[in-house]
């Protein structure tokens, strides 16, 4: 079952090589990942030394070194920390006629410190339970590992690491009983993939209409929201400013649309966040009556958040109270 696992963790490596050079943006589409998941699975394979395991043995028919390799969950909890699950095979050892093969379920942490754009230095801690098999006697212990390693950014889904991690044999089983087990030192490389969600932004030059209060900037369609709330509210004044969208989604039933709402500075933040809110579930509203699904609009308030402008001037303030339009497919 053991050889099976690196087996199986090989597989992920080709299968990996391969889907990273496949993947192809097609014609005119812009593709992004705009939407970053904090969950993310992680496969490494690599070799492992049972440190001192060789003085054990009177004979000079040792072999200290083996394959090893894991697999794991991870989850992050800041930018530059993740909580992390994960199972470790920790290979096999022999000196004359004895053999050691070790196993581990453990949980720790990872921090992650930017070194460049793309790369990382990370440092991990964890503990778990290992279970070692000494001439087929299993004995199951508590222990924990320190690692450090290296982080390189592939793309916004997939890093490639170079790690080593030293995990304590521990003296004493779970019964309390006490036996002599080697630390381990263990080299991987491995991959991370993060569960990320990727759209195709659309051009829809066409279908906008021709009213200047519409523009275009980088792929979203800002309608400033001067022309359509009264001040302070968010009921529409002049709905068919966003007839566009409606006319857009009707054309293309796979496509949605992110609405964001924005204001100025003026008032308080809570305030501001509402009201963004409020204007852009307005919207989204006036088009789910028109014939849209709900779930093919999302959105969003971000207040006074990105400002385009200086909020210290009317004409800067007037340009951040903005309603913007994305267009996008599930990919």
């Amino acid at each position: 079952m053991k050889l099976n696992f690196i087996s199986y963790s090989i597989s992920f490596f080709l299968l990996t090589s391969t889907a990273l050079m496949a993947k192809e943006v097609k014609g005119d589409e812009t593709v992004i990942k705009n939407e970053k998941s904090p969950f993310h699975f992680t496969a490494a394979v690599g070799f492992n030394n049972y440190q001192n395991l060789c003085s054990l043995s009177v004979s000079e028919d040792c072999d200290n070194k083996s394959p090893s390799g894991r697999i794991g969950m991870g989850y992050d909890i800041l930018d530059k920390m993740a909580l992390t699950m994960d199972y470790r095979y920790l290979g096999k050892g022999s000196y004359g006629d004895e053999s050691v093969s070790t196993d581990a379920w453990t949980v720790g942490t990872q921090v992650k410190l930017p070194l460049s754009e793309h790369l990382k230095l990370t440092g991990s801690f964890g503990v778990g339970v290992f279970n070692q098999d000494f001439n087929e006697n299993s004995d199951s212990y508590m222990s924990s590992y320190l690692g450090t390693g290296l982080s390189y950014k592939i793309n916004n889904d997939w890093y490639m690491n170079l790690d080593y991690t030293y995990y304590n044999g521990n003296d004493t089983n779970m019964n309390g009983d006490v036996s002599i087990r080697p630390d381990i030192n263990e080299f991987t490389i491995g991959f991370t993939y993060y569960f990320n969600k990727s759209y195709k932004i659309h051009n829809v030059e066409t279908v906008v209409t021709k009213e200047k209060v519409i523009t275009k900037q980088n792929n979203v369609y800002v309608v400033p929201s001067d022309d359509q709330f009264i001040v302070g509210s968010y009921k529409l004044s002049n709905p068919s400013r966003f007839n566009f969208v409606y006319d857009y989604l009707s054309k293309n039933p796979r496509s949605k649309a992110v609405i964001s709402g924005y204001t100025d500075s003026t008032g308080s933040g809570t305030f501001n966040q509402k009201l963004s809110k409020q204007r852009a579930e307005e919207v989204a509203s006036y088009i789910s009556k028109r014939g849209i699904s709900k779930d093919r609009l999302i959105s969003k308030g971000l207040g006074e958040s990105k400002p385009v402008a200086s909020n210290s001037t009317k004409e800067g303030r007037a340009k951040n109270r903005r309603v913007e339009v994305l267009f996008k497919d599930d990919i």
